[in-house]
C-alpha cells in the first residue's frame, strides 16, 4: 500500500542503526548511536515477509532478541511461528 511505505520505513529504520546521519540531518542535531535492544525484535517478524531480507542482515545479525512486553524470546517466536492466542487476553 502507498507504494510499499512500510517497506521504506523498515529499511530506513534498519539503516539508521548502522548510520544515523540521515536522521541527524533531518532533525538538525546529532543523534545518539542507537543500541539494538529487545524492542528491535520487530526485525525477526518483518524478515518473514520482507521483499528484500538482505537489507536487514546487519540488524538481524545482532540478535537474538528478547523483550518481555511482547512475549519474551522474539527470535524463538519468529522461528517457530509462535504467536500469542488472542483468546488469552
Amino acid at each position: 500500500m502507498n507504494h510499499h511505505a512500510i517497506d521504506r520505513l523498515a529499511r530506513r529504520v534498519a539503516q539508521g542503526y548502522a548510520d544515523p546521519s540521515w536522521f541527524a540531518e533531518r532533525a538538525g542535531v546529532a543523534q545518539e548511536s542507537p543500541k539494538v535492544r529487545g524492542s528491535t525484535g520487530w526485525v525477526e517478524f518483518y524478515l518473514l515477509r520482507a521483499r528484500d531480507p538482505e537489507a536487514f542482515t546487519p540488524l538481524y545479525s545482532q540478535g537474538p532478541f528478547r523483550e518481555p512486553r511482547p512475549g519474551g524470546d522474539l527470535t524463538l517466536m519468529a522461528a517457530h511461528g509462535i504467536v500469542r492466542d488472542s483468546k488469552e487476553r
